[in-house]
């Protein structure tokens, strides 16, 4: 799950130089980028080892490999906005995009498409059956970063094992996870049984 920062910063590097149609000097999209100028250079040394971008003096672009992966990156984090824009603020919905779209797999981006034609869902301790697809985590940004963190987002399918006093017990994939009550309420859960 937790993935290498060098790893995000190609990611996001990739998907900047993506939004440009020609060779850009690299001082153009590193600002977006919020790490230091050290680490987006050896990013960008290993982009051009792996052949996604060329370098040409003080010029970057993107090769046919780069572009193709740019624009699946692209895609991801369009996907993942539109989704969060449907449910938040517009500069919620773009950083939950942002911060999402380095852990979410192809397949819970196909959740939240297919979800995204659903109604909202239902707090968490309000489900009365074994699961459903995650529809939303509504709270505030720290929260929201620490369930993305642990595997817990939205897309994601949820079984729910057991129902206590204090807690309700989750799993995700292989994981358990034993959920205070005020934190369930945050967890929206699809109301449809088929998703």
């Amino acid at each position: 799950m937790a993935k290498d920062v060098r790893e995000i910063v190609k990611e996001d590097l990739l998907e900047a130089l993506g939004l440009e149609e020609e060779p850009v000097p690299i001082t153009e999209v590193e600002p977006e980028i919020k790490v230091s100028h050290g680490c987006i250079t050896r990013a960008l040394e290993e982009l051009a080892e792996e052949a996604f971008v060329r370098r040409e003096g003080a010029l970057v672009s993107l090769t046919d490999k780069g572009r193709e992966k740019a624009e699946e990156l692209i895609q991801k984090h369009s996907t993942l906005q539109n989704y969060f824009a449907e449910r938040r603020s517009m500069e919620e919905a773009r950083k939950a995009a942002e911060l999402l779209e380095h852990y979410a797999s192809r397949e819970v981006v196909d959740s939240l498409r297919k979800l995204s034609t659903l109604e909202e869902g239902l707090p968490l301790p309000e489900i009365n059956r074994s699961g459903g697809l995650i529809t939303d985590i509504v709270c505030d940004r720290e929260l929201f970063e620490r369930m993305i963190s642990m595997g817990i987002y939205p897309g994601e399918s949820l079984k729910i094992k057991n129902t206590l006093p204090n807690c309700i017990v989750v799993e995700l994939g292989n994981k358990k996870f034993a959920l205070a009550p005020e934190i369930a309420r945050n967890i929206k859960v699809s109301r449809d049984e088929e998703t």
